[in-house]
């Protein structure tokens, strides 16, 4: 008989990882760690003269170099440079399987031994026979890629003690004096600020805050037990602040005035309340625009810079003390409990004023406004105005006055 190799090759062979998947898998949970054994399932295909071959093959196998003169690992140890005894398989037009390593096949006396520690490429030497007289070392010989290597997960599974020394780690992994140890269920952190510990068998899915939601209890809650503000932040920045009960004071002498309250602030990140302020609230808005196709893009933020001042929305919106604006653009609200609905570029200029929308309006103390460039400069006034782009202003104080051309 005369071998050679082909694709037209007289033997073809290749490695199958499909056996390995399986030595890939460590079960963390598990009681004990699983045996992982020393085999690879080899596969090839065999021809003689160009045939595919059908019958008894005798096989013999070994690592080795590139040079195939240093053994890694044979299947039977004797002698070094090829194995005594053949390893007999069926092949089938010219298909056949055999599981290097294992020890229940006969002749495969050697487990294949972890290959990480190999310091060298290393290769599959394969003899063949089909009369188990006169073997054929096939070359070039195959040479053993990642799946083989796998092996080492056996010596993955556990860490001897004294094992993993200083000059194993990198620069920089280990600082300090702190040490981490599990001593049962029981998780505990030391370092020179002294220690902290918590039973892992302690967290279950009712004492923790589960990704799908839970069902809460009376009397649980999410949030904060001290007294610093609450941030909830998406893509990195804040989208809401939930501050603490705070007092605050204005005034001095008979004339104080001590508030307390919690500021909310949600919406832009820019967004924000006056620090002497108490009760505020900011639903939301707030952010940046660019109101033409040349022109330059603007922060717009909403803003509280009074006692218990409100703005809903909008952008580039700000309320004193009582006052609210409930949304739009640019409108300021200066007045003691001033109400500005929304619209555009209003602004309420005394207390209890109102501007019930529009653009371009105000109202001072205790009047209204509405429609576009109305003025109820005047206590008490009443000033409605059409769409004309002059402004339309009172003269007198509980003036009524509208226009409409």
């Amino acid at each position: 008989m005369k071998t050679k190799k082909n694709t037209s090759t007289s033997v073809h062979t290749f490695l199958r990882s499909m056996a390995m998947a399986a030595l890939l898998l460590v079960g963390m949970a598990a009681p004990a760690l699983a045996e992982i054994p020393g085999i690879i399932t080899y596969q090839g295909s065999l021809s003689v003269n160009g045939v595919s071959y059908t019958g008894t093959a005798y096989l013999k196998f070994a690592f080795a170099d590139v040079t195939g003169t240093t053994n890694i690992w044979i299947q039977n140890n004797t002698p070094p440079e090829q194995p005594g005894n053949s390893i007999t398989t069926s092949v089938n037009k010219g298909l056949f399987t055999v599981n290097l390593g294992d020890t229940n096949v006969p002749n495969m006396v050697t487990p294949i031994p972890s290959l990480a520690s190999v310091n060298i490429p290393a290769y599959l030497k394969i003899w063949v026979s089909t009369n188990n007289t006169d073997f054929q070392l096939l070359t070039p010989f195959t040479r053993l890629t990642a799946a083989p290597f796998a092996l080492d997960a056996q010596n993955a599974q556990t860490v001897a003690n004294g094992s993993i020394t200083a000059v194993k780690l990198a620069p920089g992994a280990i600082s300090g004096t702190a040490s981490l140890s599990l001593t049962g269920s029981t998780l505990q952190l030391n370092d020179a600020g002294g220690s902290a510990s918590v039973n892992l068998s302690s967290i279950t899915s009712t004492n923790s805050w589960k990704l799908d939601g839970n069902n809460v209890s009376s009397g649980q809650f999410i949030g904060s037990t001290n007294n610093q503000a609450l941030e909830f932040r998406v893509n990195g920045e804040r989208s809401l602040t939930l501050e603490p009960l705070q007092s605050k004071t204005s005034g001095s002498g008979s004339l104080a005035n001590t508030y307390w309250g919690k500021n909310v602030i949600a919406g832009d990140t820019n967004n924000a309340v006056d620090a002497n302020t108490v009760g505020a609230v900011i639903a939301g808005g707030g952010g940046i625009a660019q109101f033409t196709a040349f022109g330059v893009p603007e922060i717009h933020s909403n803003a509280v810079t009074g006692f218990f001042g409100t703005v809903g929305g909008g952008l580039g919106n700000s309320a004193t003390r009582y006052g609210t604006v409930s949304g739009g653009i640019d409108n300021t609200n200066s007045g003691l409990g001033g109400v500005i609905a929304g619209g555009e570029n209003n602004a309420v200029t005394g207390s209890c004023g109102t501007v019930a929308g529009g653009q371009m309006n105000v109202a001072g103390a205790n009047a209204f406004a509405a429609g576009t460039h109305a003025k109820a400069n005047h206590y008490g006034s009443f000033v409605w105005a059409d769409r004309t782009s002059e402004d339309f202003a009172s003269t007198a104080p509980q003036q009524f006055l509208i226009r409409a051309e």
